[in-house]
């Protein structure tokens, strides 16, 4: 090998000859100052993400908004913070007692965390502290990875996100809708008006319910208990006070609608109808999400879209929901559902599919274990008490050579019926000699079977019967015939 090349590839005087190099270039202006500092620039490091933890969570709640809006920040050993919002009108304290569970946690580590927390949220605004705390883990793993929370969920679907807009409320029809014309003029393209039997309060026969009750129906009442009818003076109030708004802001804008007040399923399909010529692009909750047939019986019997699922918490009540056909349209308010994709839900989705996928299409009759299908059929027969005499709960392979085995049952048996057995020589957990006589046509032998384990257990009843409990069903064999006796 050349001299040259050999010095090249020497590791050692590589980089001395790289160093005089760069010194050189650099004295002569080839490599400027700003130069060598931008190179270690080019580095990623925003985190060690292996080594980030969770230090502290802070609270800060927004003044002077619509309804209460708490704002969480979790701090990191590496500098980095995470943001979450707890849900609108919730207290922050739904955030902070889940402190405790996540200090010291790794937040990159967002989907264990999940599962580990959400035991602590509920539907509705109980779910706050969950979603906010979740929010902020996945804002901590973009920073940690530098990369945004959507391409951690499967990739980035559109540029942009369509906003309805709600307003301010008054009961002037007409005043609404040039409120909403404020929102359309503000660049918005869908709005959202709230309109209930609130409207009805001081409208006499507008509505039918029971002396002394509130029109709120007490507050604590699901919709359909509250007695609360709307007669068809009511309907054509609610039809009209719709019609002055569409007079404003026209028939091209989506207009949707919610809070209508706790009335009864009836009463909902009736208001529903008269909504129909106003093209209204939804009607959200008319009964709560957890009587799913109601809703179901409404969606049926309209033409109007029926929506839900602000208040819903897990993945399993949309299920229901879903199978069902119990909605057109499914809303989810929590902000890490509502904007990235569905591949980020969906292993949820497998993870409740998957023992049936394993049970019904991949294992056999008898590869489940420890107990599989054959023997938990026998299981789910006996505790319908269908059959009582089929053994079952052992994972031992008692068809190998060298066992032998006898059918028994876990039901007592009358000892006095048991003639065959006319010997037991040991009490009870020792070992139990059982004489066994068989009439052969070669004369009289008798086998002598010792017992390995308990096999039977003698009892005497309360009636004075003596009866034996079978203990198990393995035993292995001691000797074979004998001579004629």
């Amino acid at each position: 090998m050349k001299p040259a090349v050999e010095r090249l590839l020497d590791r050692r005087s590589f980089f001395t000859s790289m160093g005089k190099a760069a010194a050189g270039a650099s004295a002569f202006g080839l490599l400027t100052d700003a130069d060598l500092e931008a190179q270690p620039q080019n580095v990623q490091r925003n985190s060690i993400p292996s080594q980030l933890k969770i230090t502290d969570m802070r609270v800060a709640v927004v003044e002077k908004a619509p309804m209460t809006c708490p704002l969480i920040r979790l701090d990191t050993n590496q500098g980095l913070v995470g943001y979450g919002e707890v849900r609108d009108g919730a207290s922050a304290t739904y955030a902070l007692f889940l402190k405790s569970r996540i200090l010291g946690e790794n937040p990159c580590n967002v989907d264990r965390l999940f599962r580990k927390i959400k035991q602590f949220g509920a539907p509705a605004r109980q779910a706050g502290g969950v979603c906010g705390v979740e929010m902020a883990l996945w804002d901590l793993a973009g920073k940690a990875y530098g990369v945004p929370a959507y391409q951690m969920l499967g990739g980035k679907f559109r540029d942009k996100v369509r906003l309805y807009a709600d307003t301010t409320e008054t009961e002037d029809p007409h005043e609404q809708g040039r409120r909403l014309k404020k929102r359309m003029e503000s660049g918005f393209t869908w709005l959202k008006q709230d309109f209930g039997i609130d409207l009805l309060k001081d409208v006499p026969g507008a509505l039918a319910m029971p002396q002394g009750s509130s029109v709120t129906g007490g507050g604590l009442v699901m919709h359909p208990f509250t007695g609360i009818e709307i007669t068809d003076k009511g309907i054509a109030f609610l039809s009209d006070w719709v019609a002055a708004i569409r007079q404003e802001i026209g028939m091209d804008i989506p207009l949707a609608s919610d809070h209508y007040g706790h009335i009864g399923v009836n009463s909902c399909i009736r208001l529903a109808r008269a909504m129909e010529k106003h093209q209204l692009a939804w009607m959200e909750d008319m009964v709560p999400w957890q009587l799913p047939e109601l809703m179901k019986q409404i969606k049926d019997a309209v033409d109007i879209p029926i929506l839900t699922g602000e208040d819903i918490y897990l993945k399993e009540d949309f299920a229901k929901l879903i199978t069902m056909g119990a909605v057109d349209m499914i809303q989810s308010r929590q902000s890490i559902r509502r904007n990235f994709p569905l591949l980020g839900r969906l292993r949820y989705v497998f993870e409740d599919l998957r023992p049936k996928i394993q049970q019904y299409f991949v294992e056999s009759d008898t590869d489940g274990a420890p107990i599989n299908r054959n023997e938990r059929s026998v299981i789910y027969q006996r505790a319908k008490k269908q059959i009582d005499t089929i053994p079952f709960g052992t994972q031992l392979n008692v068809y190998a050579e060298g066992y032998e085995w006898m059918t028994h049952s876990i039901a007592p048996i009358d000892f006095h019926k048991l003639d065959h057995i006319h010997q037991v020589s040991a009490p009870f957990g020792r070992e139990l000699h059982v004489d066994k006589h068989l009439d052969r046509n070669d004369g009289q032998a008798f086998i002598h079977r010792r017992m390995v384990k308990n096999l039977f257990q003698l009892r005497t009843q309360r009636d004075g019967r003596q009866v034996i409990y079978a203990n198990t069903i393995h035993f292995y064999w001691d000797a074979g015939f004998e001579g004629h006796h």
